[in-house]
């Protein structure tokens, strides 16, 4: 049995709310998760920051690859020399990679 794509994964859900982990607070973070879980939320976007591109830093590679989620997890990777860094991010377990054309630019 093929496993559906991310988009066939969505689709039926849509429209829909992604919801983003920067607000989250990092300590109890597997608890607020299942509390996401449990409100049915479907795509989590995690804002990664390298204090480079932009000033914050607070999610990264480590925090994308430790949440286990039953929701899509999208990387927004907020960082320089994001291309670089895609596949990492991909074993870490993100399903989607937004990558910022601006931050490729510098």
């Amino acid at each position: 049995m093929a496993t559906p794509s991310v988009f066939e994964a969505i689709r039926p859900t849509t429209p829909t709310v992604s919801v983003g982990v920067l607000a989250a607070d990092l300590g109890p973070l597997t608890s607020q998760v299942e509390i996401l879980e449990h409100s049915g939320v479907k795509l989590a976007h995690f804002e990664v920051m390298d204090g480079s591109f932009c000033p914050m830093t607070k999610i990264s590679l480590p925090i994308v690859g430790a949440v286990r989620t039953s929701f899509i997890r999208d990387a927004h990777l907020m960082i320089t020399d994001s291309f670089d860094k895609i596949a990492d991010y991909v074993k870490a377990g993100a399903d989607v990679i937004t990558v910022y054309s601006v931050a490729e630019a510098r």
